[in-house]
């Protein structure tokens, strides 16, 4: 009997367009520079814009090892690459905004479900192997 499956979420299950990752990216940006301008740090939108995009550029040999960082390490790496030291010395509750703008911006506009992943697994759960 088999007890237990498991699936790949990401482009097994569920995939995103460019339109889609260019929305959440947009969104948690904006999310970005309303915590930290919240916060009395004067940072500008095309700055955010920037760290975010070259913590992208950090991530890639660790995803090349097929590997991951927490959302906690991602919000640290975009601060670092903001380059100002102020940045680095903010407040629990503060860094757990931040944490929750990248984590929920996914949520504004769910993913889309891959083509036949709903009736696979429908069918599983029918199955009860």
């Amino acid at each position: 009997m088999i007890d237990t499956i498991t699936f790949d979420l990401w482009n097994t299950l569920i995939y995103t367009s460019p339109q889609d990752n260019l929305k959440y990216k947009n969104k948690r940006i904006e999310g970005f520079l309303s915590v930290l301008n919240k916060t009395g740090r004067n940072v500008s939108r095309e700055e955010i814009e920037k760290a975010y995009d070259k913590s992208f550029e950090l991530y890639i040999p660790i995803r090349d090892r097929n590997e991951d960082i927490s959302t906690r390490e991602q919000v640290q790496v975009i601060l670092q690459c903001l380059g100002n030291p102020e940045f680095q010395a903010l407040t629990e509750d503060v860094l757990s905004e931040l944490e929750e703008v990248l984590a929920k911006a996914i949520f504004s506009d769910l993913p889309n479900l891959v083509e036949g992943s709903e009736e696979t697994l429908s069918y599983l759960d029918k199955k009860k192997l």
